[in-house]
């Protein structure tokens, strides 16, 4: 019995994703992917013509992994302050857990302007997302964008340098959105939220 496309590509990248995490863009050949997925090599090359585009659906995929998280986990908060939290230690976490991809994305010299866009469309959507929940407070509107880079910024880079000042970050980020945001004026974040 055949199996639907869908589910076979769901499984490639599956498979695929691991591999690169652990093993490095480097290390993995197609043929590995084929084997540990059960398909022919050529099956594999009819739904992605090289290591490369794999290797960027995988990036592109676990970040729409990531996005649907976030967005069900805000979902089940009552305050935009709150949401804002859950949004940035998720990034947090998926930082830490993509660090591999993001070793191996550094390494990749991004010629092609599609993976360089690629790449740019989940920054933008992680900022637009961030600055959408900043603009449920009182903060002025125009300052709501460039708050949402910051916090994305010095969130990625304890994530990666420093995982140790985590704790100690996530602190600042409450005391951040309490006395900048919550105690200026704030909005009633329970009708906003």
């Amino acid at each position: 019995m055949r199996r639907s496309q869908p589910k076979l590509k769901e499984r490639i990248l599956e498979i695929a994703s691991p591999l690169f995490l652990q093993e490095g863009f480097d290390q993995v050949d197609m043929r590995t992917i084929a084997r540990k997925a059960d398909i022919a090599v050529g099956t594999l090359y009819n739904y992605f013509p090289n290591k490369r585009v794999l290797f960027f659906e995988v990036f592109e995929s676990g970040w729409e992994e990531v996005f649907s998280k976030i967005n069900r986990l805000c979902s089940q908060k009552k305050n935009t302050q709150e949401k804002i939290k859950v949004f940035l230690e998720e990034f947090h976490q998926a930082v830490i857990e993509r660090r591999g991809l993001g070793l191996e994305l550094l390494k990749l010299s991004l010629e092609a302007p599609e993976e360089k866009s690629r790449i740019k469309r989940v920054e933008k959507r992680l900022k637009e997302q961030l600055s959408q929940m900043l603009n449920k407070t009182s903060l002025e509107e125009r300052f709501c964008y460039p708050l949402a880079r910051c916090l994305l910024s010095s969130t990625w880079s304890v994530s990666k340098e420093n995982q140790e000042q985590a704790e100690l970050h996530f602190e600042f980020i409450d005391w951040l959105l309490q006395n900048f945001i919550a105690n200026k004026g704030a909005k009633n974040d329970e009708q906003t939220g």
